[in-house]
């Protein structure tokens, strides 16, 4: 089984639309395969699951789910900005070759 994970060992199971944060950001994201999934809270941490430690009143910390259209809307935005510095890159080697 695939799981993503982030660099903090945070982590879910694996779905396609993670293939492009983790090609976009291989520093803060990575994919591992594992046998099974754990059944209580832990992180990813050195290739094994551990145990998130009990906090307050015996609650174990939640872990939010990603949001893919936020991960898709920063993509586009990261997208748009690489453009625009192409651009501006394009247009100063320009003005360096007159």
């Amino acid at each position: 089984m695939r799981i993503f994970v982030d660099k903090q060992g945070n982590w879910q199971p694996y779905a396609d639309w993670q293939d492009a944060v983790v090609e976009l950001q291989p520093d803060q994201f990575a994919f591992h395969d594992v046998d099974a999934l754990p059944t209580e809270r832990s992180v990813y941490i050195d290739g094994e699951f551990v145990a998130v430690d009990m906090v307050d009143d015996g609650e174990t910390v939640d872990i939010p789910p990603i949001d893919p259209v936020a991960v898709w809307d920063a993509i586009a935005e990261q997208e748009q900005m690489i453009m625009e510095q192409q651009m501006l890159i394009e247009e100063l080697q320009g003005k360096l070759e007159v």
